[in-house]
């Protein structure tokens, strides 16, 4: 549904959009006939991404989904891992002719935008996965700022995560340095002359991806700079630790090969159909996120609704949690705290797709909920003596990893694959048969599924890089890793590994993650 909210904001978008058709079609056309030469890709793949984040902010989810899908696609073709072919050429031609029904619907003032129909079904293909941070060393990077000793500690700071750092006080030294190299990403920090020195530096350089610094950056100038091609902007003074995240966001974005949630239909196309969460859920995760609120006023708000009082109830009564003598809301709240309330109450989340039938994946609800169960109980006495602080996100985590399996199975159902699929599993493992079928991971699926619900961004990425967590960024790194073990530890097919593999205990030692403790939480769960 769209935000009808900001009239100014849909106004501008709806003529830009509109205004912009004609163009697309034409950069469809040269791709068509010049294929990666002349620059049509990367003309596209500007158009399409500043587009992306004003989609989503005004509610039109099958354009953001499709803008997403189309940037993967565009990627794919940039780095050569896809060839320009008559069925990618096919792709986007069905993508412009979807724009143009889009642009009469927003024409009308139409709420709700036609679903984007199967899309990338034999285009898109599973590419090796690299870090942002790996693909950042390997970038140029130029940095544009008038101020001298500014540049040199700028450039000092970059020289040590990205191949090259160049800076430039004028923005003609610029054509100089086009001599011999051309930047990959660059930097403007130049105060008022910011936005006319981007437009020219897309001239020059129509490949790179750009960051630029503004003063008094808020949510709707992000967004109205967007309309104006500014899709990476970032607060002066520049920060360090704002500047790094950006750089890894744009090098993501603009030179990362993406995975993509890939079956015969999309699993994003199914994720559009689903309700949003209900508001009362997320006043209590607001009640149990704000450390001033007390547990008497959250035990208040919960005893309101009978069906999460009644969850919480019949959680405190399961041996796996340690909780005894629990009779009220109240005793239950106070005794979870409220992280563990929290993950709880999140984990009713899984109510708002509808049928769980997960046949196709070799297991019933009941095995469905025991893992949950027992992941949060291995999380909760696990990592409250490793970092109490963390174990709010991790908690959350625990219950919510393995809500995609709910969408796998029933995108698998729906699409007559569901016995292929059960079997796959049991010859070769839930993961494995995710990985074949769909190009994806549980892990991804989910991630993709409470970004939807603009859920906490830490909660995403910790689940999201849970495969692979030394790939990671820093600032989660380790609690992708909490995850990454429990989930190895604990199954989506319910199985515990009551051992810790010798791999995993060493890199829990070099964390500092405490596997003694881990393994007698195992065994205690065991008994």
């Amino acid at each position: 549904m769209m935000k009808c909210h900001d009239e100014e904001i849909f106004e501008e978008f709806r003529l830009q959009f509109t205004d912009g058709l004609e163009t697309i079609w034409h950069q469809i056309e040269a791709l068509k006939h010049n294929g990666l030469e002349g620059g049509a890709v990367h003309e596209l793949f500007r158009t399409l991404h500043s587009n992306k984040a004003i989609a989503q902010y005004l509610g039109l989810e099958p354009m953001y989904r499709l803008f997403s899908n189309a940037e993967e696609l565009l990627c794919n073709l940039r780095n050569q891992t896809t060839e320009v072919n008559e069925a990618v050429i096919e792709w986007l031609r069905s993508m412009y002719e979807l724009f143009v029904c889009w642009s009469e619907e927003l024409q009308m003032r139409d709420c709700v935008l036609t679903p984007a129909p199967a899309l990338l079904s034999d285009i898109a293909a599973l590419t090796p996965e690299r870090s942002p941070a790996e693909l950042l060393r390997e970038r140029t990077v130029v940095y544009i700022d008038a101020d001298e000793p500014m540049g040199r500690r700028v450039v000092a700071g970059l020289s040590k995560i990205v191949r090259e750092a160049i800076h430039v006080r004028r923005i003609d030294e610029l054509v100089r340095i086009a001599r011999s190299k051309i930047p990959d990403i660059i930097l403007i920090n130049s105060a008022a002359e910011a936005l006319d020195h981007a437009a020219l530096c897309r001239e020059l350089f129509p490949k790179a991806a750009q960051i630029v610094a503004l003063e008094h950056l808020d949510r709707k100038r992000r967004l109205k700079l967007a309309l104006s091609d500014v899709t990476h902007p970032i607060a002066r003074p520049i920060r360090s630790d704002e500047l790094k995240r950006e750089l890894l966001s744009v090098t993501a974005s603009h030179y990362g090969r993406h995975r993509t949630i890939i079956t015969h239909r999309k699993i994003h196309d199914f994720i559009q159909t689903l309700s949003p969460l209900p508001g009362s859920l997320y006043r209590i995760i607001a009640l149990c996120d704000d450390e001033e609120a007390s547990i008497r006023e959250l035990a208040k708000v919960i005893r309101q609704d009978p069906v999460i009082s009644a969850m919480l109830l019949d959680a405190a009564a399961k041996p796996s949690y340690g909780l005894s003598n629990i009779a009220t809301v109240d005793q239950a709240v106070a005794a979870f705290g409220k992280r563990i309330v929290k993950a709880l109450v999140l984990s009713l989340s899984r109510s708002m797709i509808g049928e769980h039938d997960l046949s196709p994946c070799g297991i019933d609800e009941l095995l469905f909920s025991k893992v949950v169960e027992l992941r949060l109980a291995l999380m909760m006495r696990w990592y409250a003596k490793v970092s109490v602080g963390d174990l709010g996100v991790l908690s959350s985590c625990s219950v919510l990893g393995n809500i995609g399996q709910l969408l796998v199975a029933r995108e698998m159902k729906h699409y007559g694959k569901a016995e292929a699929f059960r079997r796959y599993c049991e010859e070769h493992g839930p993961d494995a048969a995710v990985h074949t079928f769909l190009h994806t991971s549980i892990a991804f699926v989910s991630s993709d599924l409470l970004r939807y619900w603009h859920l906490d961004g830490r909660i995403i990425d910790a689940i999201r890089y849970s495969d692979r967590p030394e790939r990671a960024p820093l600032e989660i790194r380790r609690l992708a890793w909490a995850n990454h073990i429990v989930y190895q530890m604990v199954s989506i097919r319910g199985e515990v590994a009551y051992e810790l593999p010798k791999p995993l205990r060493q890199a829990m030692e070099k964390l500092e993650l405490q596997p003694d403790i881990l393994e007698a939480v195992l065994k205690q769960l065991g008994q």
